[in-house]
């Protein structure tokens, strides 16, 4: 019997596979002042490892402007070889945050 999943032509079994989750992190400090951050993450299927991951990544670049401001500036994106739902294969987006600390 195939359950109903809520979403039209994808049968009830996709949602029982076993799914890898695993990602890199690399943290650079330049002094007090200033970091780089990347990540990398990948996700797939356990069965077929390297045959439809779905990729992501993050760039970061923060600066300490004072002891309570800071500004970051990040490169994200997502590619989704096969993705599960009829979507686009690549996002990115581009971010500026202010922060301030009271």
């Amino acid at each position: 019997a195939v359950q109903d999943t809520g979403y039209t032509n994808m049968p009830a079994e996709d949602f029982s596979l076993i799914k890898y989750n695993t990602y890199i992190r690399y943290l650079q400090k330049f002094g007090e002042t200033s970091k780089v951050l990347i990540v990398l993450y990948a996700q797939g299927r356990a069965d077929s490892y390297a045959g439809n991951p779905r990729l992501a990544g993050l760039a970061e670049y923060t600066i300490k402007i004072s002891k309570k401001v800071s500004f970051t500036v990040s490169f994200s994106n997502i590619y989704d070889l096969k993705p599960v739902v009829p979507i686009r294969n690549h996002f990115f987006s581009i971010d500026q945050k202010l922060s301030i600390k009271f």
